[in-house]
């Protein structure tokens, strides 16, 4: 019994020594609204903690003043130095990244003009980048117009997929220029050193008489494929039950179909998937062997959850073991 007494009371002094400050305070956005599940380090005593679900936190800690980190994906990480015996009102900034993920997408950009926005429109379960797209500008007002590039061309088999099940057209999924390049309008190599070739062609609008379009045809320098060095592709794909879908599983087979023709024998690929377990699908192979590769790609069938953390690890270290230098 005396030892016992013994125990506890050097456990109580353990314990004071360690914990006699105790640190509240609470984490918000920058538009003052709670933040739960921030991770709060402690540097000094390198433990963990989290904040509640009103974003307020309590918490032990060894040291009047302390290091503290602040950690939420989605906001830059936050590190600053605390006095225990005052309240912490800690602002986490939304990053860079996580800002970008929401904001329209443009196709192309006016100087000095302002872009307008619209409504967000949803189908089903499919969403699509938000589009900004210059309505008719007077040239003489703004010169100058700058835009990507782009080689893309599912928008109109997408849209032909809608219209086929009589369904309404999602705004975003129309991309003119996907469109425009589905067709072959006969490619014309650049001349001489020239990486672009570029041909314009002025017409009247067809659903408006008074304004006029603007077609721009360009052509880029194709790569000369024997100077390529070896591609090694090292493919992750979720065969989960979620993607046991007609525009899902069956659409990335139909689309692998395509790039499996343009493989050299110098190049190599390989497949890794998940779904309830995840494994190595189908090892290095050269892309010589095309109907080996064909085979593995049509037996993928969709079941199982969702393992992705470990899916992805497997996948890099796949990559890294096949690892081309130079």
């Amino acid at each position: 019994m005396k030892k016992l007494a013994i125990y506890c009371f050097c456990l109580i002094i353990t314990s004071a020594t360690y914990g006699q400050y105790y640190l509240r305070g609470e984490v918000k956005d920058e538009k003052n609204s709670p933040l739960p599940n921030v991770k709060i380090f402690v540097h000094s005593a390198r433990t963990q903690f989290y904040s509640g679900a009103s974003g307020s936190f309590g918490i032990n800690v060894p040291h009047i003043s302390d290091s503290i980190t602040f950690t939420l994906d989605g906001y830059d990480s936050k590190s600053v130095r605390v006095k225990s015996d005052m309240w912490q009102s800690i602002v986490l900034k939304v990053s860079a990244e996580a800002a970008s993920r929401g904001k329209p997408k443009l196709i192309s950009v006016t100087k000095d003009l302002k872009q307008a926005g619209r409504f967000n429109f949803s189908i089903s379960n499919e969403t699509y980048f938000q589009l900004v797209e210059n309505d008719y500008i007077t040239a003489g007002k703004y010169p100058n117009t700058g835009f990507s590039m782009n080689v893309n061309k599912a928008a109109y088999s997408n849209i032909r997929r809608f219209i086929n099940m009589q369904s309404q057209v999602p705004p975003d999924a129309v991309r003119i220029e996907e469109m425009v390049n589905y067709f072959n309008l006969q490619y014309k190599a650049p001349l001489g050193n020239n990486i672009f070739r570029i041909e314009s062609q002025l017409t009247s609008c067809p659903w408006k008489q008074n304004q006029q379009l603007l077609f721009l045809d360009v052509n880029a320098k194709k790569l000369d494929l024997e100077k390529v060095p070896p591609g090694n592709f090292v493919f992750l794909i979720d065969v989960s039950g979620s993607m046991d879908m007609p525009n899902r599983l069956p659409l990335l087979k139909a689309a692998f179909q395509l790039f499996i023709k343009n493989l050299r024998p110098v190049d190599k690929i390989s497949i890794v998937m998940y779904g309830g377990t995840v494994g190595v699908w189908l090892q290095p192979t050269s892309g010589a062997e095309q109907k080996k590769i064909s085979e593995s790609i049509e037996g993928l069938e969709a079941a199982g959850d969702t393992p992705g953390e470990s899916a992805i690890l497997a996948a890099y270290k796949l990559a890294e073991s096949t690892f081309i230098k130079g």
